[in-house]
């Protein structure tokens, strides 16, 4: 555990402007200097308006939040002098979350050799409202545009906290993940100078990403224009009217829109935008890849929390399929058939697979067997274990180290890797051994220190993957939310050790090649993956 004799915190540093009324969905400026009084850096600063999906995991319309919350918090080691910098974006499908997560358990574990800091940016419809009009009268992906912005502070500002900015990595879960991938591979050109060296991406949540002028977000915005009164303004545009609008009536229509999107989406996410996210990530054509080095990772069942929970039969899998894949030709539903084939599983209770037997994870995992846990492969593949498959070869592709790993100890559900990084609380029932969560602190630490984690790098003729495992003990039940999953417990023993990436879970590889050739055509909104 950390000790703060051994740190000093400083949080809620102001790193840009209120973005509020006319800098409403502007990129960020950087904030007035004030001198006229003593900012108060022991507390956290208010989290940005939040748009929880139709997950139950948040409350409603009250979980708002305050539109002037771009914020940092500095993580810094007593006498730190020249030390690498870690900056870590937080989760949420880029509709909500917020800058409390602590690094310090990281950092501890690392012997306090690094510095951390953590923004918060805009979310939902405040950070990812798009059309022509945001595009022609304001600035598009302003919550991207935070975080590269929280980058900028890190490099001008970080030698006085004694951070070395010319080592930073910027790391991220979920859409946090997601984000930094989008910074690291999705430009074309290189007239942004690289803010990094290092990318971390813990399950890359990479939703259908649209053009900016596509008939659907075109369609989303007249609907948010017309949930605050906007659609018909007499002497104003759409975007000047919703500049004019307070921050409640926005928050509500942000809520309520998201609430209507499909199970375990968001309604308001990365678009491509000409300027600084300017090509698809799974587009074939030429990229700058920034930074020089990757560490990118899944876990071993992400699917359970984004996936319809009726899924028992075969005719349930059809219409899963059917009405989340609207967009597949005849010829995708055949790849799809022969990747994902229909279950002959005839096991009555579930169990984690071991990663490179049968059944595998198509089968059977802590949480489902059959359908259903066919279901969640394909929706924890997609959306965020093949990114990081993807986010690996472009990297080593383009001749730079790049380290996979899957986090696998039961229950291993998305998020859970945050628990054993020590980001969030640990619940007791989920029985982490110390063993396995310093093995994956230190890979990460160094990593964040310019070494290997660990393992040999990744490429395609050798995609080597790091397995963090135990094995052993006695099953129990863990629960989390409506979920319930069979993980092991009590006299556990570290498993942990090198596979193939591609062969893994009955070749998972060739699968991860059927979502990049399908995510690579042209966006269409009935992909589900606009929502993941």
């Amino acid at each position: 555990m950390f000790d703060m004799a051994y740190t000093k915190e400083y949080l809620t540093i102001r790193y840009a402007a209120a973005p509020v009324g006319p800098l409403r969905w502007k990129a960020p400026r950087p904030p007035k200097i004030e001198r006229s009084y003593v900012q108060n850096a022991s507390n956290f600063s208010a989290r940005c308006p939040q748009a929880p999906s139709v997950l139950s995991f948040t409350e409603g319309p009250g979980y708002a939040g305050d539109e002037d919350c771009l914020f940092l918090n500095v993580y810094s080691p007593l006498n730190a002098s020249n030390l690498p910098v870690f900056v870590f974006e937080h989760g949420g499908g880029y509709g909500c979350g917020d800058g409390t997560y602590s690094p310090l358990d990281l950092m501890a574990a690392n012997n306090n050799t690094f510095i951390s800091v953590i923004p918060q940016y805009r979310l939902g419809a405040f950070g990812f409202l798009s059309s022509p009009e945001v595009y022609q009268q304001g600035d598009l992906n302003v919550g991207l545009l935070d975080q590269r912005f929280a980058f900028q502070w890190v490099q001008d500002n970080i030698g006085q906290f004694g951070g070395d900015p010319s080592r930073v990595t910027i790391g991220g879960q979920s859409a946090g993940g997601g984000s930094v991938m989008l910074h690291a591979i999705s430009q074309s050109h290189g007239n942004h100078p690289p803010l990094f060296t290092g990318v971390i991406a813990s399950s890359p949540y990479l939703p259908g990403q649209a053009k900016f002028h596509d008939i659907k977000v075109i369609e989303k915005y007249y609907r948010f224009a017309a949930a605050v009164g906007c659609l018909d303004h007499q002497y104003m545009s759409i975007f000047e009217c919703l500049q004019t609008r307070d921050t409640q009536e926005l928050q509500r229509a942000n809520y309520i829109m998201t609430q209507q999107a499909p199970f375990g989406s968001w309604t308001f996410t990365p678009v491509t935008d000409n300027y600084y996210i300017n090509i698809n990530p799974y587009s074939t054509g030429a990229r700058n890849i920034q930074g020089l080095r990757v560490l990118t990772g899944n876990t071993a069942v992400e699917g359970p929390f984004f996936t319809p929970e009726s899924i028992k039969t075969a005719a349930d899998y059809r219409h899963f399929l059917v009405s989340h894949f609207t967009h597949f030709t005849c010829n995708d539903f055949k790849e799809h058939s022969i990747s994902y084939p229909p279950t002959s599983c005839t096991l009555k209770t579930p169990f984690a697979s071991s990663g490179d037997g049968n059944p595998s994870a198509l089968e059977t995992s802590s949480y489902a067997v059959g359908y259903q846990q066919l279901a969640y492969a394909v929706t924890d593949e997609m959306a965020f274990t093949c990114p990081s498959y993807y986010l690996a070869g472009i990297f080593a592709n383009g001749g730079l180290p790049a380290y996979k790993y899957q986090y696998s100890r039961t229950a291993a559900h998305h998020a859970s890797d945050l628990f054993v990084l020590g980001f969030l609380p640990s619940p007791a029932e989920m029985h982490i051994t110390e063993g396995l969560r310093l093995e994956l602190q230190r890979a990460w630490g160094n990593f964040i220190l310019g070494k290997s984690p660990g393992w040999d790098v990744y490429t395609s003729k050798n995609p080597v993957m790091y397995n963090f495992n135990t094995t052993g003990g006695e099953s129990s039940l863990y629960t989390i939310s409506n979920y319930t999953a069979v993980i092991n417990s009590g006299d556990v023993t570290m498993a942990s050790r090198v596979v193939n990436a591609r062969e893994w879970e009955g070749n998972r590889g060739e699968r991860c090649d059927f979502w990049e050739r399908v995510r690579s055509r042209p966006y269409l909104e009935s992909d589900i993956g606009s929502g993941w």
